[in-house]
């Protein structure tokens, strides 16, 4: 388990300005985790995914992914949120 995890109530306040259909925000016993749920094309998951990378910055945090917007445009797989 991280040193610090990320509640998901942080999260999901980083991610206000998003539709909440768009993702879904998870607690696992390693921390919190997100995954792009939206149905829509490969650039309309992409553009998604970059507004939540840059969101997520914003706040101080990142998803655990060398490649995140590619992490999160291609799989619906949680990635697991970190401090950024």
């Amino acid at each position: 388990m991280p040193e610090h995890p990320v509640p998901p109530a942080e999260v999901e306040h980083a991610l206000r300005r998003v539709r909440a259909a768009t993702y879904r925000v998870e607690t696992t016993t390693e921390g919190t985790s997100l995954a792009l749920v939206m149905k829509a094309s490969h650039a309309g998951r992409r553009n998604a995914a970059a507004k939540i990378a840059g969101l997520l910055t914003d706040h101080g945090l990142a998803l655990d992914a060398p490649e995140p917007v590619e992490a999160l445009t291609g799989s619906a797989e949680p990635l697991h949120v970190v401090r950024g």
